[in-house]
């Protein structure tokens, strides 16, 4: 079936960066530029986040430490983008195991 140009939809990853960069300016008061959306995806493919859980096959949230301030992001493995930024309260649960990561 063919769309119209008017109908098409805007692509997933693009959906992503506007509904993450929305909830960190509502949870943390940031603005989550391309700048900042960079720094913290190459934190994440270098292995300095830290890995807290995975809710499915492609979706994986971690512990992203950015100018001191530690962010829980839910990472998206296939489009390699950021999907949200969550509560801080959210990090409570995994407290021990940042604490760990940050004496190593």
């Amino acid at each position: 079936m063919r769309y119209r140009k008017e109908n098409r939809t805007m692509p997933k990853r693009k959906w992503e960066k506007i509904h993450s960069r929305k909830n960190a300016l509502i949870r943390y008061g940031i603005d989550c530029g391309p700048k900042m959306r960079k720094a913290l995806i190459e934190k994440i493919q270098n292995e300095e986040a830290i890995f807290l859980n995975s809710s499915s096959n492609r979706r994986r949230v971690f512990a992203v430490c950015y100018k001191g301030n530690w962010y829980p992001i839910v990472y998206d493995n296939k489009r390699k983008e950021i999907i949200t930024f969550l509560p801080s309260n959210y990090l409570k649960k995994y407290q021990n195991k940042i604490a760990l990561n940050k004496k190593n």
